[in-house]
């Protein structure tokens, strides 16, 4: 989560053009944002108690969902598995052997073999390990690969999906190197990375589906060879001049895009996209929102959800379960589910707890620390 929101700061946004385009991008309004009860907009909602006998959740800085199978990343450290809610394993593989890495950069999960894939930003290799035992079983070396692999992701055995400060690149691990180049124009320096911040594997279609930020965002599904725009996004109101993301970067344009995300209704981004017909639901990176005495707050902001279900268009500013206080944020996206891993007991905003607090505070007098909440509008 705190990977997902520092790469929204950072400003990730630019055009991407290639492969089938839509017929005409999709203006998203989130002028007029307002909150919302998970209940009330939730089609489906599944709480899954997490088994903590082994130790506890570690500091969560990224997480994926494959069915069942939760896998929460500790940075540079350590990747906790569990599958269902009980513990599988806990890889820890710190050191200077071939079976170990030095640092824990990013990782992604390969369903098809079982395997945690590593990405050792020191070593420059992927490594893997065998779930449940863990165990080392091969590397893959990436020196040819002269980029970060933030918001990697495996599409199948033998290619990744990643995108560092260049372009959004599919690698083909049989050739050491790449087999697709996804073309992106970028406004160089700080605002020239793209980050696959969005991304999530769909792993019964074989592909992924994530975004391309940019004055106008694409959606896009990506294979080895090829990506097809799904649909683009055009927010309102725009807060920043049409040619901000053309040219170098500059301390003028920085001092703009930190005005910009003052504004509660600023929209820079989506995150974790669902998509089933025209219906359309995504989290987005708003704005600060001002305390009581006008100041803004100093970290990041919170994601704000959007809806667009038969017709009907919300900009939600707070998700939150009925009768809790804490907004849900989104730490897993798979399908059309979202996943938020919730440490128990929620704090209750003074309100009568809907059912699901209520089954929440049930998990938390039997002893859980912690659960998984997932949830689908769509």
């Amino acid at each position: 989560m705190k990977r997902i929101l520092i790469a929204a700061a950072a400003a990730l946004m630019m055009l991407a053009s290639c492969g089938h385009e839509p017929s005409g991008a999709r203006v998203i309004d989130v002028s007029a944002p307002s909150d919302a009860v998970l209940e009330d907009i939730a089609s489906d909602i599944r709480i899954i108690p997490l088994d903590e006998s082994a130790g506890l959740i570690p500091e969560i800085y990224s997480a994926k969902l494959f069915g069942d199978r939760l896998l929460l990343h500790e940075y540079a450290k350590s990747v906790t598995v569990f599958d269902g809610g009980k513990f599988v394993g806990k890889l820890d593989a710190r050191g200077r052997s071939e079976q170990e890495y030095l640092n824990l950069y990013s990782f992604t999960y390969l369903p098809q073999t079982e395997e945690i894939l590593v990405y050792d930003l020191i070593l420059r290799a992927i490594k893997a390990y065998h779930v449940p035992d863990m165990k080392w079983t091969r590397t893959i070396p990436m020196q040819d690969c002269k980029d970060y692999l933030n918001g990697f992701e495996a599409l199948d055995e033998h290619h990744s999906f990643y995108a560092g400060s260049r372009n959004p690149t599919v690698w083909d691990h049989r050739r050491n190197a790449p087999s697709l180049t996804v073309p992106v124009p970028t406004a160089g320096g700080f605002f020239g990375g793209v980050g696959l911040t969005g991304s999530h594997f769909e792993q019964d279609r074989g592909a992924l589906r994530t975004f391309i930020p940019g004055s106008t965002i694409k959606i896009i599904d990506v294979e080895a060879d090829r990506y097809t725009v799904l649909d683009s996004l055009v927010f309102r109101p725009e807060l920043l001049p049409p040619d901000f993301w053309e040219g170098d970067y500059s301390e003028e344009k920085a001092a703009v895009y930190q005005e910009a995300m003052a504004h509660d209704h600023f929209a820079s981004g989506c995150y974790a996209p669902v998509l089933r017909g025209r219906n359309l639901a995504f989290w987005y990176f708003g704005g600060r929102r001002a305390d009581e005495t006008g100041a803004t707050a100093p970290d990041i902001p919170p994601l704000h959800l959007y809806l667009d279900l038969k017709g009907r268009r919300q900009a939600v500013s707070s998700l939150h379960v009925g009768g809790a206080s804490n907004p849900l944020q989104p730490d897993v996206c798979e399908g059309n589910r979202w996943g938020s891993v919730l440490e128990l007991p929620l704090p209750s905003d003074g309100h009568e707890p809907g059912r699901v607090k209520k089954q929440l505070d049930e998990l938390a007098a039997k002893g859980y620390e912690h659960a998984l909440l997932l949830y689908s509008v769509l």
